[in-house]
C-alpha cells in the first residue's frame, strides 16, 4: 500500500508504513490534483535528482550570506543550461521548478519569474511584448517587480514614487521625492536586475491618475553599471531569504483543497471577465483576500507546534524547522497584510449584508429559513449537511452582528472612525466568512474522492472541523443553538478521528509527496535513519574542520598560559 517502503530504512517507521489502510499513490494523485499533475511533479524531481547543478553543494544553514548568493546564482546559472523545465506555457511546473531548486534560498530571480515575466505578458500591448518578452525568457532581460516601498506597502493609494507625463517631450519623469518612497524589498532590485516594472503614481495635467506600472531600465544591459540619477543596493540581511502531527496534516488537506478550489473559481470567472461579465470578481477577491489571511496565520502556528513536536532537536538547523519558520512569517505581511486582507474581506461582506450579491459564496447571509437549533445528534450520524448547516448559522450570525454594529456606529461618527471601532468585529466576520467556505469546499471535495482513500480524508476532515467547533465552541452554544452534550458529542468524534488516523499518519504524510529537495530536514527524511543522517550534517560545520577552533588560539590560549605561569 505505500510504495517509500525501502530495504535498509528504520524499522520504526516500516512498521508505521506497513499499517497504512490505504494505497498512498492513490491518496498523492488526490492532493495533488489528479495523476497528470502527479505525473509533472515527479518529471521535475528527477530531473533536478539528474543534474547536480541545480542542487545545493552543502546544507544552506551552514552557508555565509555571501556563500548563499553565490549558491543560489550558481543553481540559476544552471536553470539557464537545463532550461527544459521552464515553460511559461504551463505555469505550475515552471514553479514548482523553481521551488525545488531554490526551495527557502534567497534566489537571485524568482521575483522575474514569479512577478516580472506574469505582469509584463498581461499588462504590455503587442508591440511591447514582441520587443521585450523575448529578451526576458531569453535572460538578456532580468527583471523585478518594484511596487513596494520603505513607508508603503499595502496601502497602494499611498505609494509616493511618481510619473509625471512631459507633454512636450512625450516622455514619463520617474521620482522619488522622500526617503519614504525609495522601493524597498522588490527582489533583486538592488544587484542582480538590470530592468524593473516600476508601480507610481501617474500625474499628467496636474492630476493623479493613480497607481500604474512602467517599464523601466536600470542597468546597462551589457556593463550591468547602474544608470545615472539611480541608487541602487542591498537592503541587508533579512529573517531567513538568504534566501506533523495530525492535526497539521487535518489543516493541510483542508487549506490545500480551498486553495486548489479557488482557483478552479477564478479560471471560470477569467472566462466570463473576457465576455464582459464581473459580477463574481468583487466575492473572489474577498475569498482569495481572506484565504491568504487565514491560512498563512494557522500555517505560521503550525509550524511552531511542529518545533515542539520535535523536541530539542526541533531547534537544530538539522530539523529545516528554523529556517521553515522563518520563511514562513513574512508571508503573514507581503503580498497584502493580513489584518488589512480581513477588512478587504469584510468590506465586501458590509455590501452584501446591506445588498445581496449573486453567487453561491455569500447565499448563507440571506437564506428565509433556517434552523435554530442544531440537529446533531451523535458525530457518527451528523452529516454533511447538517455541519454546513450549522457552521452557516453561526457565521451569518457573526457577520450581522458586525453589519449591526457599524450601522449604529455610522450613525453618530464619520464612516472611517465607525469602521475604525468595529475593526474588531469585521476581522472576525471575515474569518469566519472563510473558514465556513473551507468547510464547505472540504466536504465536497471530499464526497468525490476515490473510493479508498475517502475513509482517510473524512477522518481528516471531521478532525478539522469538529477540532474547529470545539475551539469555538462558544459562537456555536451562543443563543443555546447547540448544548453542552452536542460539544461532547464532537469532542468523541475528534477522539475517534485520532484513533482512525493514527495507524495511517506516516501514510499521509508520505502522500503529500513532499521532495527530500523541498524538505530540507534530517528528522522528516524518507528512510527515517534521523541518527546517522545527524551525525553526518555535523560534518559540514567549519568548526569541525579544526581540532582546535582559531578563536580560542587567539584569545583564550594566552590567557590561560599567563594563568598557567603564576600557578
Amino acid at each position: 500500500m505505500n510504495r517509500y517502503i525501502r530495504d535498509g530504512d528504520n524499522p520504526d517507521i516500516t512498521e508505521e508504513r506497513m499499517k497504512a489502510t490505504f494505497d498512498a499513490d492513490r491518496f498523492t494523485e488526490f492532493y495533488h490534483g489528479g495523476a497528470k499533475r502527479l505525473k509533472s511533479r515527479r518529471e521535475v524531481e528527477k530531473y533536478i535528482e539528474d543534474h547536480k547543478e541545480l542542487q545545493d553543494t552543502h546544507p544552506t544553514p551552514f552557508m555565509s550570506r555571501e556563500e548563499l548568493i553565490d549558491n543560489s546564482v550558481r543553481k540559476l546559472a544552471g536553470m539557464a543550461k537545463y532550461h527544459k523545465m521552464i515553460d511559461m506555457t504551463n505555469i505550475e511546473k515552471t514553479t514548482y521548478f523553481l521551488q525545488m531548486v531554490h526551495v527557502r534560498d534567497s534566489m537571485a530571480f524568482s521575483l522575474h519569474y514569479l512577478m516580472f515575466l506574469p505582469v509584463l505578458q498581461s499588462q504590455a500591448s503587442p508591440e511591447q511584448l514582441s520587443e521585450w518578452m523575448p529578451k526576458s525568457l531569453s535572460g538578456t532581460i532580468i527583471g523585478t517587480y518594484a511596487q513596494t516601498e520603505m513607508g508603503h506597502g499595502t496601502n497602494l493609494s499611498k505609494l509616493e514614487t511618481t510619473a509625471t507625463y512631459d507633454p512636450k517631450s512625450q516622455e514619463f519623469v520617474l521620482h522619488t521625492p522622500t526617503i519614504s518612497g525609495a522601493k524597498w524589498w522588490p527582489g533583486s532590485l538592488g544587484k542582480f536586475c538590470n530592468h524593473a516594472i516600476i508601480v507610481a503614481n501617474l500625474w499628467t495635467n496636474g492630476k493623479c491618475e493613480g497607481p500604474h506600472p512602467f517599464f523601466v531600465e536600470i542597468r546597462d544591459p551589457v556593463t550591468h553599471k547602474g544608470l545615472p540619477h539611480l541608487k541602487m543596493g542591498d537592503i541587508g540581511p533579512k529573517l531567513s531569504l538568504n534566501e506533523f502531527q495530525k492535526y497539521y496534516m487535518a489543516k493541510a488537506i483542508a487549506f490545500r483543497i480551498g486553495g486548489d478550489e479557488l482557483q478552479n473559481i477564478f479560471k471560470k470567472v477569467s472566462k466570463q471577465l473576457r465576455l464582459g461579465e464581473a459580477s463574481l470578481l468583487p466575492g473572489i477577491h474577498a475569498l482569495s483576500s481572506g484565504l491568504k489571511a487565514l491560512v498563512t496565520f494557522e500555517v505560521q502556528g503550525g509550524i511552531e507546534q511542529c518545533r515542539l513536536a520535535c523536541g530539542g532537536h526541533g531547534y537544530s538547523h538539522a530539523s529545516g524547522i528554523p529556517e521553515l519558520s522563518a520563511f514562513s512569517c513574512g508571508s503573514c505581511t507581503y503580498e497584502g497584510d493580513n489584518l488589512v486582507l480581513l477588512l478587504q474581506v469584510a468590506k465586501y461582506l458590509m455590501k452584501v449584508c446591506a445588498q445581496p450579491a449573486e453567487g453561491e459564496i455569500c447565499g448563507y447571509l440571506h437564506k428565509k429559513s433556517f434552523a435554530t437549533n442544531s440537529e446533531l445528534s451523535t458525530h457518527k450520524t451528523y452529516s454533511d449537511h447538517q455541519i454546513i448547516q450549522d457552521w452557516e448559522h453561526v457565521t451569518r450570525r457573526v457577520v450581522l452582528q458586525a453589519f449591526q454594529k457599524l450601522r449604529t456606529e455610522s450613525a453618530t461618527k464619520q464612516k472611517h472612525e465607525a469602521w475604525n471601532s468595529c475593526s474588531v468585529e469585521l476581522c472576525k466576520a471575515a474569518r469566519w466568512h472563510v473558514r465556513l467556505y473551507i468547510v464547505r469546499i472540504l466536504l465536497e471535495k471530499i464526497s468525490t474522492a476515490p473510493e479508498d482513500v475517502r475513509p482517510v480524508l473524512r477522518a481528516l476532515a471531521k478532525l478539522y472541523i469538529f477540532d474547529l467547533q470545539v475551539s469555538k465552541q462558544g459562537h456555536f452554544m451562543e443563543d443555546r443553538y447547540m448544548s453542552p452534550q452536542q460539544i461532547d458529542q464532537l469532542k468523541s468524534g475528534i477522539s475517534e478521528a485520532l484513533a482512525t488516523i493514527r495507524p495511517d499518519a506516516v501514510s499521509i504524510v508520505d502522500g503529500f509527496a513532499i521532495h527530500e529537495f523541498e524538505l530540507k530536514s534530517v528528522l522528516g527524511r524518507r528512510d527515517g535513519n534521523v541518527y546517522p543522517a545527524l551525525m553526518e550534517w555535523t560534518k559540514h560545520s567549519k568548526l569541525n574542520q579544526k581540532d582546535i577552533p582559531e578563536a580560542f588560539e587567539k584569545y583564550l590560549a594566552p590567557i590561560m598560559k599567563k594563568i598557567r605561569a603564576k600557578i
